[in-house]
């Protein structure tokens, strides 16, 4: 495994950084990235809470760029302000509004007592949901954890610090043009050992041995071809200060 870990990051596919704060601004960066670049992205997390961090630190950059309005708004799960033109997530099947646990959609308008939501991948794809509906089970997901992106496929894919080994294979294997892993460690050598712990994580059963099995040969074969990295460039960290 350490010679796929050194596959990544001489192949780009690591971001490294010095804080938990800055891991999670290099997420978001990615996220902002991939909008100017006209791309989709997953911006794959360890918990649902710092799902949640990550896209409420991305709704504040929208709010405070001017790409969405806090004219109008929603509550979401736990009084979480959703606005128009926010990326949201649906928790809940419900078959009288055709919408499913999991799937994204984009707020397209709020009314009195109803929210239509627009499908992610195809804004042409309507659904009506009650006040009621979204305030108990609709959140922000501009992030998510690994059970959220398993079976979708972006244009990017951008993994967060902490992640399992399941989340590390899933994570990386989302992004058709390119996939990395952010991580809390400011040398190679650190980066190195904790890409391998980080593989090598969780007790898994033989079902998933051979799902990890699978995922690791794509991997080498992903690290093996050099390419654009999302937020930073060879030979640059993410710091406090900036880029280096």
């Amino acid at each position: 495994m350490r010679d796929v870990a050194e596959d990544l990051i001489r192949t780009n596919h690591v971001v490294m950084t010095n804080s938990d704060v800055e891991a999670r601004e290099a997420m978001v960066d990615g996220w902002f990235d991939a909008v100017r670049r006209r791309e989709t992205i997953s911006l794959v997390t360890a918990t649902h809470t710092e799902a949640q961090e990550i896209s409420e630190a991305i709704q504040s950059r929208r709010i405070e760029s001017g790409a969405i309005s806090t004219s109008v708004a929603i509550s979401g799960q736990s009084g979480q302000p959703i606005f128009v033109g926010d990326l949201v997530q649906t928790r809940r099947n419900d078959s009288l509004a055709d919408v499913q646990n999991r799937q994204n959609w984009v707020v397209k308008t709020i009314g009195k007592d109803h929210v239509i939501l627009a499908a992610s991948a195809d804004t042409t794809d309507l659904r009506k949901v009650s006040l009621a509906y979204a305030e108990s089970h609709i959140h922000l997901a501009y992030a998510t954890t690994v059970y959220g992106v398993q079976g979708e496929t972006t244009d990017r894919s951008l993994v967060g610090p902490g992640v399992d080994a399941a989340g590390l294979y899933v994570g990386l294997t989302r992004g058709k043009a390119d996939n990395a892993v952010v991580l809390v460690a400011p040398t190679e050598s650190s980066a190195k050992l904790l890409l391998v712990e980080m593989m090598q994580r969780e007790t898994v059963e033989e079902t998933m041995e051979k799902s990890r099995g699978a995922a690791l040969s794509e991997l080498r074969r992903a690290a093996q071809r050099t390419i654009e990295p999302i937020v930073t460039a060879p030979g640059r960290r993410l710091t406090s200060a900036g880029l280096e």
